[in-house]
């Protein structure tokens, strides 16, 4: 330590008045946290000014805030001042705790004015200033009355200030950084209570499932998000208190879509939700192989880990959007016809005078079109045959346009929309979708049980085979000559029909019709029926079920059906059911209570669905802007609140639940009680 300190003993007369002659700036020692870099001064240095000086970047004191105050403990150099040796004593720095001392100047600083500096005012001179902050202050014999009176400047105390504001925003930020922790605390906390109300509303729903059929159908979709995320939607299916439930459960994030990485998903999510997969009766999903495939797929395995029958039931919805897809492939004219619609609906997009000018003939938008949605077809081949006079006068008017493409777009349009061939597929199509659109709306019925669903079926076959019936086809015949006749476009006549069509035996114009579309029509019904076969033993077993089935109760149907679900196998429920099927036949249909056995194995239908419905409906309602940024915790509590509003919305009217639950999972500052 020697070595870094003058002796003490060192006689005043031995120290000259050249500091760099008395110190080694590398053999100082600073008793601060500040690392300090100490620029010697070169024994010629008697020769540079002041000015000089100040050009110098002084690096012996504290360069920012972070820093702290530069106060090295040496033995200080004497100067002669009014005749006497002074120098810098050690002890002001307990006194002065804001002094730096530079040992380059030999001269002491204001630390909090330095890095806080006043503006000067008229009273304040730039010596006062410089004294403190620039240039140092050097006079050991005034340096007392100095700092007394610099201590008790309005501009030291302010820059105290500003530097305890400093340490403050430093610990605890600025205003911005903690108005961005408040709300960051706050997301926090919302998203605490969204995750609680959404735990709870699963509770209740896991709980219905228990106390009622203590069995459910298992229904899940895949989809991709705005986010570009893939997923699966699920949703579960039971009899609670008598009633058909159907509740959506939440998302499946999914990183691989191979059938094992989806089955373990599936598992994993409905083991965190507290159901059993031994408890599922059967599984509905869309038609991809992965899904649905015979011997590897999801269905494969969740059968195998159930350990019960869990029949497949292809998504009926899914089935009949295919139907109408394969319609369209095959029948050329009608691919071409919805082509054409879409080409009316994006010439009128695209201005604002033409969306203008087709609303006020119709008095209604132009409907559009969607392709993995009929209705929307529906909606739209409705609109334009219900128009279709109204639309082609504002094709004729934007035809004598100044523009000529517009001119151009709306004669091409005008070519091929103003034909009896387009109107009469029109109201045939119409005709068509009128009967598969309230099938469709039927299945999304989330009441809708398997068996009223396959009655549902067999009336839209029936109608779609009626419409094959010339009568019928009379009736669109004449409906499609009004139109023509409204619309001024020419109706065939026998003349118009070509040798060679005549030769095939078209004797009149409307034979040719019934010809030509008779295909039309036969190929909606074969797609009907190659997609909705009611054949095979778990129909069967449905109609045992169905009270208006001759087989209904069919005692030994029923019991070899009980036996292929481990709940159902015991003896005691087999020897019961077999009483009660034979009562229940004159019975049952005045005492279905006395039944519980029969009432719990009927309830097996209520379970299998025919539709997607609550997945399709979960898949959609996110379908919003924020959604590619929202987590996807958040994303799925949200729907689950928004879906299941039966649930959640009791949290709302009793949120004491909600406020219990959000209170024990962590501690917490407040206490929580009601």
């Amino acid at each position: 330590m020697k070595r870094f300190l003058i002796p003490n003993k060192l006689k005043s007369n031995d120290v000259t008045e050249n500091v760099s002659s008395v110190l080694d700036p590398s053999k100082i020692y600073f008793p601060c946290t500040s690392t300090t870099v100490v620029e010697s001064i070169k024994p010629d240095s008697k020769q540079t000014n002041s000015d000089e000086l100040l050009k110098l970047n002084v690096l012996d004191l504290s360069s920012t805030c972070d820093e702290s105050a530069v106060q090295p403990v040496i033995n200080f150099p004497r100067t002669v001042i009014s005749g006497k040796h002074r120098c810098f004593q050690s002890s002001w720095y307990s006194k002065y705790p804001w002094l730096e001392y530079s040992i380059t100047l030999n001269a002491v600083f204001c630390y909090y004015c330095r890095h806080f500096p006043p503006h000067l005012t008229v009273s304040q001179s730039h010596t006062e200033k410089d004294a403190l902050i620039n240039r140092g202050y050097s006079d050991w014999k005034n340096i007392s009355n100095l700092t007394k009176k610099h201590e008790n400047t309005s501009s030291h105390k302010n820059a105290v200030i500003k530097y305890n504001s400093w340490l403050s925003t430093k610990k605890t930020g600025s205003v911005s950084s903690q108005i961005n922790q408040q709300v960051k605390d706050q997301i926090i906390n919302n998203r605490e209570t969204l995750t609680t109300a959404s735990n709870l509303t699963l509770r209740k729903i896991v709980k219905e499932v228990n106390l009622g059929s203590n069995i459910f159908s298992l229904i899940v979709d895949e989809a991709r998000d705005e986010s570009k995320i893939e997923q699966m939607s699920v949703c579960i299916r039971y009899v609670y208190d008598s009633k058909i439930k159907e509740r959506f459960l939440g998302f499946i994030e999914l990183n691989e879509l191979n059938a094992q990485a989806l089955c373990n998903g599936l598992i994993l999510f409905l083991n965190n939700t507290g159901l059993d997969i031994g408890k599922c009766v059967s599984q509905s999903y869309d038609g991809a192989s992965v899904m649905s495939g015979e011997f590897s797929s999801v269905q494969t395995k969740i059968r195998t880990l159930a350990k019960n029958p869990c029949p497949y039931i292809h998504c009926h919805a899914h089935r009949l959007n295919l139907v109408l897809v394969n319609v369209t492939q095959n029948v050329q004219e009608v691919g071409e016809i919805i082509g054409l619609l879409e080409a009316v609906f994006a010439f009128q997009s695209v201005s604002t005078l033409r969306h203008h000018a087709f609303f006020q003939e119709t008095n209604f938008k132009i409907p559009q079109h969607c392709d993995t949605r009929w209705v929307s077809k529906y909606k739209s081949i409705q609109f334009f045959k219900t128009h279709f006079g109204g639309i082609l006068k504002v094709l004729y008017t934007f035809k004598e346009s100044s523009k000529k493409r517009e001119a151009a777009e709306a004669k091409g349009l005008i070519l091929q929309f103003a034909k009896f061939e387009v109107i009469v597929i029109l109201v045939c199509l119409n005709e068509i979708l009128n009967i598969v659109n309230c099938l469709s709306i039927n299945l999304q019925s989330s009441t809708l049980n398997i068996g009223q669903c396959t009655m549902l079926i067999k009336a839209t076959k029936k109608q779609i085979s009626d419409l094959r019936e010339e009568k019928k086809f009379y009736e669109l015949y004449e409906q499609s000559l009004i139109i023509a006749q409204n619309a001024n476009v020419s109706t065939p006549s026998n003349n118009d029909v070509s040798s060679n069509r005549m030769s095939q035996g078209s004797s009149r114009m409307t034979d040719y019709y019934i010809t030509s579309t008779t295909g039309k029509r036969h190929v909606i019904c074969v797609e009907m029926n190659r997609r909705f076969d009611e054949n095979g033993e778990f129909y069967a077993v449905l109609g045992v079920l169905d009270q208006t089935s001759k087989e209904f109760l069919d005692c030994e149907t029923l019991c070899k059906f009980a036996k292929t679900f481990p709940f159902y196998r015991s003896d005691e429920f087999i020897i019961k059911l077999k009483h009660q099927c034979a009562l229940g036949k004159t019975l049952f249909s005045s005492s279905s209570g006395l039944f519980e056995l029969l009432n719990e194995v009927q309830n097996y239908k209520c379970f299998c669905r025919k539709k997607l419905f609550n997945n399709e409906k979960s898949e959609n309602i996110p379908q919003i802007n924020y959604e590619s940024t929202m987590k996807s915790s958040r994303l799925n509590d949200l729907t689950l609140l928004s879906i299941e509003r039966e649930i959640s919305g009791q949290f709302m009217d009793n949120p004491s639940a909600v406020i219990d639950e959000f209170a024990v999972m962590k501690k917490r500052r407040l206490e929580f009680l009601l």
